[in-house]
């Protein structure tokens, strides 16, 4: 498949041939070139070389925004990427808090039932379950923080790449006006 500036130059290189072509028939014709033919092949050839840099041009920017446009689809791709591992981590979080509410909970109603406990081995099992419960809440704190941190630090990749994402469509519209 031939480039789009391979098949400017063909383009214009055949333009050139014809030209040079119907000129030499012309000349035969006639046996001697006129300054009318002259001032005609001077006149093509800078037309030529007008039509070749605009379409050069053109080749060029057309390069920049498909290569523009390739670098927003990935940069889009890496934003949604981005969202969505913050996403994740927010569920985890969220699984976590809420699981520290749920303890918490239990422990309170554990205290409230110890007072009330007459019988010594259902105050011993409400006692075995309050300290599981502190035990799994102190798993959780630095989990919790963890968590947090995963948090934080994805949103933080996120608006990145949502920056990046900004600059690109900035750049994309700055070479439309072009």
């Amino acid at each position: 498949m031939l480039t789009f500036s391979t098949r400017t130059r063909i383009v214009t290189a055949a333009v050139i041939g014809a030209i040079v072509t119907a000129v030499s028939v012309r000349g035969q014709a006639t046996a001697s070139p006129s300054d009318e033919t002259a001032r005609a092949i001077r006149e093509l050839t800078g037309e030529v070389r007008g039509l070749r840099a605009a379409l050069e041009k053109t080749s060029d920017s057309q390069l920049r925004g498909s290569v523009l446009g390739m670098y927003l689809n990935v940069q889009q791709n890496r934003v949604a990427q981005a969202a969505n591992r913050l996403d994740a981590f927010r569920r985890d979080l969220e699984g976590i808090t809420t699981r520290t509410r749920e303890l918490a909970q239990q422990s309170a109603n554990i205290d409230a039932q110890l007072p009330q406990s007459t019988d010594p081995e259902e105050r011993k099992q409400l006692e075995l379950q309050q300290r599981a419960l502190k035990q799994e809440w102190e798993q959780l704190g630095p989990l919790e923080q963890q968590a947090r941190g995963r948090e934080t630090e994805a949103y933080q990749m996120q608006q990145a790449e949502e920056q990046r994402w900004t600059e690109l469509i900035g750049r994309l519209e700055q070479l439309l006006k072009k």
